[in-house]
């Protein structure tokens, strides 16, 4: 089975050193450095992608590159995977609650996409909302 890069991965090489890259999957927050200049990311996922034929280091890295996450089968629906992670690790937490406290509505951004714009009242929370709002989330 052939296998894919992942959408979530991001490659920088070094500044002082060109033969290092650092190689971040922010789905699954893997980190590898890139260290041997035979084993280049870079080449390896531009070859993985137009199917040419590994070097035998280069197919040594794979299955642990896919037990990572960093590579896939081709088959794998990644942002499926996304969502199940979403929705199982952020959306559905019952350990965390997180709460976005507005306690000024002063903003002065004015961004065009704001929903806020047209009904923006410049009200603060008052000190007994405010203790309300502790209690609560105690």
């Amino acid at each position: 089975m052939q296998v894919k890069p992942s959408k979530f991965n991001i490659l920088s090489r070094s500044a002082k050193d060109p033969t290092k890259v650092l190689l971040y999957n922010t789905l699954r927050d893997h980190r590898i450095l890139f260290e041997d200049p035979e084993l280049d990311p870079y080449r390896l996922m531009e070859k993985l992608q137009k199917e040419e034929s590994l070097t035998p280091k280069e197919a040594e890295a794979v299955p642990q590159l896919k037990g990572m996450g960093i590579l896939l089968d081709d088959d794998v629906d990644e942002q499926r995977l996304f969502e199940n992670w979403y929705f199982n690790k952020i959306k559905e937490r019952t350990d965390l609650m997180q709460v976005t406290i507005l306690p000024v509505m002063k903003c002065n951004l004015a961004c065009h996409y704001c929903f806020e714009n047209e009904v923006r009242q410049w009200n603060r929370m008052t000190p007994e909302t405010a203790d309300q709002l502790i209690s609560y989330m105690e």
